[in-house]
């Protein structure tokens, strides 16, 4: 049931037999596509039989209009994960009719698919994108997945639905780990030939260097009315640059996950000369200020207000046609001059609309790593050290689930302490300050979520937090005023005990690096000191000198100031005795073309480039000999240099040479290689694993047992006192269709992103199967994009309700509505009529408002449990409460 010669592509004219009748009363041409792509999904997965989509299959969808043909394919979806196995024609057709039935029966199952939302900086538009695995053999359709806007998808949007995302993946879903003729074959004919889904067929048109890195891009749909060529020139003109992989990068910028915020004139920016080094060292001069520029405080406070951020950025990661980079605010621009672009900013030229923020600067806790543990320890800080550090991390991790340590459990939430969803981390630690049962199902549940994952975490990559630390941009000086070996530290570190943030003036030494940490030269020790006053205002940031030698951001893993992030300890046990010298690194000469770049050197560069990546193979060789011998060894010192070859393969067209004597056969223990052979390290790496491995396994019974005790009854302080019965009867009645509607959609995340907790979703703590999903369809950032909107939008849903206009009855309104939520999510526990192998019962409805939760808890505690006669003394009662500020 395929074309000849392109596995899984299927062919309609072959599936269904009678399709000139469909043909001749004109419903096949107007099936939409949104529908044919479901249809694929289930197809390409072998969820469905071939012989099932045929004439009655199609006419059904048909009948019951695109929206409800959508929605009844997601329950087929689901009722296939439920019951198992692949659906024969007629088990499809049956489950089908069912569905629809079911359906038109019961509107609360129907949910309308999600359109995407006009871009803004404050709610950055999501695109719904389909995504394809391209293995050697065949290809999986999965999604559509909300894709976080760029500036392609924002230009072209009534376009978005020709857009797909392909990755080339091996056959077990996984990156790619060889270069056999097959998957060579496959991945040239793929790009060159393109790929057909459901009658459509799609072209390679770009890729992004975060693309790149994952065997990733963009395809757009033949029978578009936008063309490539026409996004390419769209793109911007670097037709100076005779290397195709770099070309490739310049042009990619637009592809950058962004906010649109205000637009840009000519006369009020300028580009400016880099300021340059001393040249008296090899490899000199570097440009101090590579990548950063520099913004005023007026237009830095106009971007943080159209952004909605409640504190003021230091910086910001931006985009401007075509420069791309940081911009640190400035005093020191003259009058009615917004912003100072570096030429080292400018990559191509690209049409100049408005400024696109990436991201801006903000406290960002700091972790350890393997790279960075091997290197310091090398470099004078003990085995004892990191050992005692780990300890007391996992007895924070364990405070989480024991009740009683709650303290400890708070320090570690307040203090952005688990790498979970912030926003979360923040709320739970709220809600337990205040007194919330850690036992209620959904709240235990989230804790070992979170507690469970930070330790998978502590034992696959030797991630410990580092209470005294921070991951930092890192910016260029402004004032000028800083001396080689000096930077500038203010960071505004979250209270443990109330999560609130106060400003911390670092001086002294710190340890400052960034990850890939390869040599031990990439660890530097500098002195922070008190800001001078032109600086004084910078805060979340690391301010690098413009004086000296060689930028010290070029000595940290050849890093510069266009966005990397730097890990600032000043955590005196942590910082090294020593240091070496950095090393001084000549990339490779690119790859040049000397005739003019066409897509077919693009296409040739991409699949070179996915097929002899071996930064992965390196990054692991040098781990090992590290382990065995130092990272001061000359074998290592060698292969820091082959990984940054390896790095720059991206942008030289050159892969690194891997010498044959280099590569390694067994592996230490903590490197898990269940498939080598391996020895027992007793390196450091080898007594952090150890000493986590003897607490893992009683952690999971501890689990286990908590589970046991967990409560699902209803909290009575979060119900809202004095509220007429109809009222509330009317109420609940209304949520209860709300609910049940969030519930579809959430299961329906579930389902995409193989998540088996609605409590790991919500919270970005996941324990997936890594086995059925890649890298790039299934990580913690694309399923909260997703899960992110799914809040938003509920908690607009919830705003439609507050119909006050001052600020008592708002408050007093949010907090009854709230309540009401509560009780819904407590009580609907059996899914609607119908519904189709729904995971229930399901809860996190409940707590997507816990600020007005809190606030009901407080009344309650104040006012008892007595009915109150009338709304207006529980709003007089309401009024006294703080409302709570959440982060």
């Amino acid at each position: 049931r395929t074309k000849e010669g392109r596995n899984h592509s299927f062919e309609i004219d072959r599936v269904v037999p009678d399709k000139n009748e469909f043909v001749v009363d004109n419903r096949w041409e107007s099936l939409p596509f949104a529908v044919g792509w479901k249809i694929s999904v289930l197809l390409s997965h072998c969820w469905l039989a071939p012989t099932a989509v045929n004439y009655q299959f199609l006419k059904k969808l048909h009948d019951v209009g695109k929206d409800y043909a959508v929605r009844a394919l997601e329950y087929l979806e689901e009722h296939i994960f439920h019951v198992g196995g692949k659906l024969s024609a007629h088990e499809a057709s049956a489950a089908l009719t069912v569905i629809t039935t079911r359906l038109a029966q019961n509107p609360t199952l129907f949910v309308p698919p999600v359109i995407a939302e006009k871009p803004s900086a404050m709610r950055p538009a999501c695109f719904w994108i389909g995504h394809v695995e391209v293995t050697p053999t065949k290809y999986y359709c999965r999604g559509p997945f909300a894709e976080v806007s760029n500036r392609m998808l924002r230009t072209f949007a009534e376009h978005a639905q020709d857009f797909i995302r392909v990755t080339f993946v091996s056959e077990d879903s996984q990156p790619i780990r060889t270069n056999d003729k097959l998957l060579v074959d496959r991945m040239f004919g793929v790009m060159n030939r393109g790929l057909d889904i459901f009658g459509r067929t799609y072209n390679f048109l770009h890729y992004s260097q975060s693309q790149l890195r994952s065997s990733s891009c963009w395809f757009l749909a033949k029978d578009s009315k936008l063309k490539p060529s026409e996004v390419l020139e769209w793109m911007g003109d670097a037709s100076n640059i005779r290397c195709p992989g770099k070309l490739a990068a310049r042009l990619g910028l637009c592809l950058s996950a962004t906010r649109p915020t205000l637009p840009l004139a000519p006369h009020e920016f300028t580009v400016e000369d880099d300021i340059m080094s001393d040249p008296i060292i090899e490899g000199g001069p570097y440009e101090m200020t590579d990548g950063c520029g520099e913004i005023s405080h007026e237009f830095a406070d106009q971007l943080r207000d159209v952004l909605q951020e409640s504190r003021f950025p230091s910086a910001f990661q931006i985009r401007f046609g075509g420069f791309k980079g940081m911009l640190v605010v400035s005093k020191n621009l003259p009058p009615h001059q917004k912003v100072l672009f570096r030429k080292s900013m400018k990559k191509l030229e690209a049409p100049q609309l408005s400024i696109e923020v990436c991201e801006i600067s903000r406290f960002r806790p700091v972790f350890t790593n393997r790279q960075i543990i091997l290197v310091q320890n090398a470099l004078g800080v003990k085995k004892e050290v990191f050992l005692r550090k780990q300890k007391a991390y996992l007895d924070q991790l364990l405070a989480l689930v024991n009740e009683d340590d709650r303290a400890a459990g708070l320090q570690l939430l307040y203090g952005g302490g688990t790498g979970a969803d912030r926003e979360w981390e923040v709320q739970l630690a709220n809600l337990i300050s205040h007194g919330f049962d850690r036992n209620d199902i959904f709240l235990q549940s989230t804790l070992h979520d979170i507690a469970r994952w930070s330790m998978t975490q502590v034992k696959k990559k030797s991630r410990i937090r580092v209470d005294e630390g921070a991951l930092l941009f890192g910016v260029c000086d402004p004032s000028h005023t800083l001396k080689y070996g000096q930077v500038v530290v203010q960071v505004n570190v979250p209270n443990k005990l109330t999560g609130q943030s106060e400003l911390k003036t670092i001086e002294g030494r710190v340890m400052v690096t960034k990850n890939p940490c390869m040599h031990p030269g990439d660890i530097r020790v500098l002195t922070a000191i008190k800001p001078p006053a032109d600086i004084a205002h910078l805060q979340d940031v690391v301010v690098f000198p413009t004086r000296g030698q060689r930028p010290h951001s070029s000595e940290m893993a050849l890093g510069d100031l266009d966005g990397d992030f730097y890990s600032v300890y000043w955590d005196r046990e942590m910082i090294p005795s020593t240091t070496v010298t950095p090393i001084i690194y000549t990339a490779p000469e690119a790859e040049i073309v000397e005739d003019e770049i066409t897509m077919e050197h693009i296409r040739r560069f991409f699949v070179f480039y996915v097929l002899g990546n071996n930064v992965g193979q390196i990054s692991n060789t040098h781990a090992v000999w590290a382990d065995k011998d130092s990272v001061l060894s000359e074998n290592c010192e060698q292969l820091a240099k082959y990984f940054n070859d390896a790095i720059n393969f991206a942008k030289t067209g050159k892969t690194a040479r891997f010498p044959e004597e280099l590569r390694v056969d067994e592996f230490p223990h903590y490197m898990e290689k269940r498939d080598k052979k391996s020895y027992r390290s007793d390196s450091v790496l080898g007594a952090l694993y150890d000493h986590v491995l003897s607490i893992y396994a009683n952690f999971d019974m501890k689990l286990s047992v908590n589970r046991d005790y967990a409560r699902t009854s209803i909290d009575q302080s979060l119900i809202m006192p004095g509220i007429a019965k109809h009222e509330k009867a009317e109420w609940l009645e209304k949520i209860k269709q709300i609910k049940n509607q969030y519930d579809q959609e959430l299961v329906s995340l579930m389902n995409q992103f193989r998540v088996t907790s609605e409590s790991q979703l919500f919270c970005g703590a996941f324990q997936t199967n890594v086995q059925t999903m890649t890298r790039e369809t299934m990580n913690s950032e694309r399923a909260m994009v997703s899960m992110n909107q799914l809040k938003r939008k509920y908690r607009d849903r919830f705003k439609q309700d507050i119909t006050a206009m001052d600020e008592e009855q708002i408050n007093f309104q949010s907090m009854r509505n709230a309540s009401f939520w509560y009780e819904v999510a407590y009580t609907l526990v059996e899914p609607p009529e119908g519904a189709i192998a729904p995971r229930y019962p399901l809860r996190s409805f409940a707590w997507l408002h816990p600020e007005h939760l809190i606030r009901v808890k407080q009344l309650n505690s104040k006012v008892g449990r007595e009915a109150m006669p009338v709304d207006d003394e529980l709003i007089a009662v309401a009024k006294e409460e703080p409302m709570m500020v959440l982060g």
